[in-house]
């Protein structure tokens, strides 16, 4: 049930007074790049609920729509009320049952990433379960219902598809307006230097100029170990395997069209010659350029696949 959107224009992110500059710069990497998946989701009704030393390699959201709920994460209880939210980071385990004399909840939920590059977490501020409440919370609701009809449905046309991406990212919308969740948001980037949101900017933005941390560094200034575990601390990951892997999703974008050919998507990549492209994108995908492009379509000619 595993669906990626990407959050791409996204302009709802709370009311925030005086956003520095480079807050400002970050929240616009987001909007323009984020990587929204969606691992699960559904809509609960119960009269007992009770999950134990749950764990999962993703984010849990629950929203309270009707009743009460309780998680449990190292020796603490986290309770969410009517029109509340929890959100419990990856690799926690913790317990979530109902809440003291609740005797009928409804749930809305679903299991999510938010990610850059499939390697920049954009909430890894949360530590700790997260509780808030969710303003607008009756089209937050309506929204989520949608959102889970329109999966119901069997049909599987543009339109529906559109549809529910835009469910979606209304959804995440929702969330991120979220006081607290805001306000995490901006006091996690809060200290990270103008020049290290600058660098990220220009990774995301430009994959196939900042390759090598080398080149970041001399733009920048320092020394490229420094930059590398600074830019670790600030965002979670080098800039090497983030710039890789946003490099290897614009190859996928551009080896999947028909309208460029293999050598100059190798140019267009930043590649001097196609053989080093192609080693590249294999030691990535694990496929060379020619044969996914082959897979994608099994009647090509080698001089289709090649052009």
């Amino acid at each position: 049930m595993k669906h990626t959107f990407v959050l791409a224009q996204a302009e709802s992110w709370g009311e925030v007074e005086s956003t520095p500059a480079s807050m400002a710069e970050f929240q616009q990497i987001v909007a323009d790049s984020a990587r929204l998946e969606i691992v699960d989701f559904n809509i609960h009704e119960h009269t007992r609920f009770e999950v134990r030393n749950r764990i999962a390699p993703y984010y849990v959201m629950s929203y309270m729509k009707e009743g009460s709920s309780i998680i449990r994460f190292r020796d603490r209880e986290y309770v969410a009320h009517e029109g509340e939210v929890i959100i419990v980071p990856p690799h926690s385990v913790h317990d979530h049952y109902m809440g003291r004399g609740c005797r009928h909840s409804v749930f809305l939920w679903w299991h999510f990433n938010l990610t850059i590059g499939d390697h920049l977490d954009v909430l890894r501020f949360i530590k700790e379960p997260t509780i808030f409440t969710v303003q607008h919370r009756r089209d937050f609701e309506r929204d989520f219902i949608e959102y889970v009809e329109l999966h119901r449905q069997e049909r599987h046309t543009l339109s529906t598809h559109l549809l529910r991406r835009a469910k979606a990212l209304e959804v995440m919308a929702y969330l991120l307006e979220g006081a607290e969740l805001i306000n995490y948001i901006n006091d996690s980037f809060a200290d990270v230097p103008d020049d290290f949101v600058s660098m990220l900017y220009d990774i995301v933005h430009e994959p196939e100029t900042w390759r090598h941390v080398t080149e970041l560094a001399t733009r920048y200034s320092y020394h490229p170990a420094y930059l590398s575990s600074r830019f670790r601390h600030f965002f979670g990951t080098t800039p090497s395997k983030l710039g890789r892997h946003l490099l290897y999703e614009k190859a996928l974008v551009l080896i999947r069209s028909r309208d460029i050919s293999l050598a100059d998507v190798a140019f267009e990549l930043g590649f001097s010659e196609t053989s080093s492209f192609t080693r590249f994108f294999k030691s990535v995908e694990g496929l060379s350029p020619s044969a996914l492009r082959k897979q994608s379509d099994p009647y090509a000619t080698a001089e289709e696949i090649e052009s």
